[in-house]
């Protein structure tokens, strides 16, 4: 999860937009799983634009435009 621009936008009453990526976790060793998805997730951050390689989570939605 990730919060554009910062935590601290929502106390100051600023737009901000929540930001996550949805990973599947499979059902092996857990240490294995997570080293795979942090691997995958470090490949995926950088080779994508990561305006579109993260969802809407949460946020003030209606902002989403001024924060692009």
């Amino acid at each position: 999860m990730l919060i554009h621009p910062d935590a601290a936008a929502d106390r100051e009453g600023w737009p901000w937009l929540q930001l996550g990526v949805t990973l599947g976790v499979g059902d092996g060793d857990p240490e294995a799983e997570a080293d795979r998805l942090a691997v995958r997730l470090a490949d995926r951050l950088a080779a994508a634009d990561r305006q579109e390689l993260a969802e809407v989570w949460g946020g003030s939605w209606h902002h989403s435009e001024d924060l692009a």
